[in-house]
């Protein structure tokens, strides 16, 4: 999540730095990608009774379970890193797409995110529908009609995962509400106006974590798949976007560093905290 740069201008060619002018594509964040898809890969490839089923893990006893458990738990961050850098990469290209032309082209800006996510988006869900046919799972159907509409979340927040190997796409249903939303903001506020906009997300993140928690929702799905909640993670990136910060060597690997301690962490809280 934390940003390299150069201290020579050598270390930057025209054609790189045009490039992340245009598209906004910073390769020092493809590790960041790297190690939040490995996140979520481990969350999604280990199911809660996976050893159960081996004898393997069965004898090693209670503390695999355990560790299984809680790996499978702190692996979930993997999306809220998703999230904070997908806010942190649109809130910086569209920064720098002010300061150049003056203002926004949201029209342009959903063009984009339509070409580049709704090909492959609508694929999935097809390939879902499919699947659901096959083994006649129409609550799955009825999901993936919210999903056709972005709402794929609220669906699975109200009624429970999809027993379906396409379910994860609920994610994409946040981004999207996300994009609908911040592009407006950007066009409409100044920094500061936008920071505020960000504190405002977090608080209204926590509060609805204070009432969900009132009402004793599940967290899985009820909490983990809310807008407002996720939202806290967007408000993370927007913040580091507008920090305008230059970033050497040392601070980005201590940012790396950050970014695979946080789920250490998580890790050890729940395993040892539970």
């Amino acid at each position: 999540m934390v940003a390299i740069s150069g201290d020579t201008p050598s270390v930057q060619t025209a054609d790189s730095a045009s490039k992340e002018l245009v598209w906004g594509y910073r390769s020092e964040l493809d590790a960041v990608r790297f190690f939040a898809f490995l996140l979520v890969f481990i969350h999604h490839f280990l199911s809660p009774v996976d050893f159960k089923k081996y004898d393997l893990f069965t004898a090693a006893g209670e503390r695999a379970l355990q560790v299984d458990s809680s790996l499978r738990e702190a692996s979930a961050m993997g999306l809220c890193l998703f999230f904070t850098l997908s806010a942190y990469l649109i809130t910086g290209l569209l920064l720098r797409e002010r300061e150049s032309n003056g203002s926004i082209s949201i029209r342009k800006f959903y063009l984009r995110r339509m070409l580049r996510i709704w090909p492959l988006y609508y694929l999935g869900i097809a390939i879902g529908v499919a699947m659901a046919l096959l083994f006649r799972q129409t609550r799955d159907i009825m999901g993936f009609v919210a999903y056709l509409f972005l709402a794929g979340n609220f669906y699975c927040a109200a009624f429970g995962w999809l027993h379906n190997a396409m379910y994860p796409l609920w994610s994409i249903s946040i981004e999207e509400q996300f994009y609908l939303l911040w592009p407006w903001a950007m066009r409409c506020f100044s920094r500061s106006g936008l920071a505020v906009s960000a504190l405002g997300m977090i608080a209204a993140a926590n509060i609805t974590l204070f009432l969900l928690g009132e009402r004793h929702a599940v967290t899985d799905p009820h909490v983990w798949a809310n807008t407002l909640v996720q939202f806290e993670m967007f408000s993370t990136g927007i913040l580091m976007a507008l920090a305008k910060r230059r970033t050497t060597w040392r601070n980005a690997w201590m940012g790396l560093g950050l970014v695979i301690g946080g789920p250490v962490l998580w890790f050890a809280a729940c395993f040892f905290l539970k």
